[in-house]
């Protein structure tokens, strides 16, 4: 399945007194979960919404980021569901 960054829309634009509808696009934001896996045990750190994309590179940065990890190397991997 492809991902979109934009979602295609129709909105409602006023201007000098006028009213007209226009397509227009949206930024597009999905969940995405954060599992953390030690040993056999894997559980979910967090859910946060994102434009899809760099998932790697964004729960690298959170578990980073929340002090989950403290250097890189503490990661052995990462990957997709």
């Amino acid at each position: 399945m492809e991902r979109q960054e934009q979602t295609p829309t129709r909105l409602m634009r006023y201007d000098a007194g006028e009213i007209s509808e226009v397509d227009d696009r949206l930024a597009t934001e999905e969940p995405l979960e954060i599992r953390l896996k030690v040993g056999e045990a894997t559980r979910s750190v967090a859910v946060t919404l994102r434009t899809p994309g760099a998932d790697l590179e964004l729960a690298a940065a959170f578990l980073f980021a929340e002090g989950i990890v403290e250097r890189r190397e503490e990661i052995r991997s990462l990957g997709h569901c």
